[in-house]
């Protein structure tokens, strides 16, 4: 009885279809199996530096990693900001349903073991997620790229790093403005507090949707500025 008026009250059903889960998906908010196959991957061809899915594979660049000049030594997608991941994202991002950070944390650390890109992440210094601005935080009470990395470093060993790399400026959210003012929206708009702890260093920086790659670039810039010898960029969606 006690179990029926639970359900009742936190229904455990799949957060994008709001079908019943099956008994083996007992967690709450988790997608259901249906949804998930529905997610769209990226897979080879891809550009080799950028990762943008219009790329062929057999070149180091394309036309928007060319745009953007990169600082970063590749950038990598688990899919395109579409349908069922567009939706799971935001559901955690916007709306806070933390049920999906594990879900969305292990389609990550997945990618991690089988990727032959990021086949050594082990080899990498730190995981940093690509920081808030602290008015942005106060506002959404946390910082959802930040929970993703803390499940990563401590189901695969990755050290972990919140602190160091910062946003110093308070920036027009990416997704409001034209792809022609995301560049200069976020120039300068990163610092790092104690560049020494970074010299030589190999980073995994963190984020959920990559469009331009403007943030991510200018997050990489600022830490190879400090000293890094690589930056990788892993993120859950590519848009654009």
């Amino acid at each position: 009885m006690l179990s029926g008026f639970r359900d009742l009250l936190f229904p455990n059903v799949c957060r994008i279809c709001q079908t019943k889960l099956a008994a083996t998906e007992l967690a709450p908010g988790k997608i259901c199996s249906i949804c998930w196959n529905k997610l769209e991957y990226i897979f080879p061809p891809y550009c080799l530096r950028c990762g943008h899915p219009s790329g062929d594979g057999h070149t180091a660049s394309c036309n928007h990693c060319i745009a953007l000049n990169p600082w970063f030594a590749f950038a990598r997608s688990i899919g395109k900001y579409t349908g069922v991941l567009r939706e799971a994202i935001q559901l955690f991002k916007l709306h806070y349903k933390e049920d999906l950070a594990e879900p969305l944390a292990n389609l990550l650390i997945q990618y991690l073991k089988k990727s032959r890109d990021l086949a050594d992440y082990q080899t990498y210094d730190y995981l940093i997620p690509v920081p808030l601005h602290p008015a942005k935080q106060r506002d959404r009470e946390f910082n959802q790229v930040e929970v993703l990395a803390r499940i990563i470093s401590e189901q695969l060993n990755i050290p972990l790093s919140t602190d160091n790399l910062y946003r110093k400026r308070y920036t027009t959210p990416q997704m409001a403005i034209s792809r022609e003012k995301r560049l200069t929206n976020v120039s300068q708009a990163f610092a790092v507090r104690n560049p020494h702890l970074l010299t030589r260093k190999k980073i995994i920086l963190l984020d959920d949707i990559m469009t331009t790659g403007a943030t991510v670039n200018e997050c990489s810039h600022m830490l190879k500025q400090a000293g890094c010898d690589k930056v990788a960029v892993l993120v859950l969606a590519r848009g654009g």
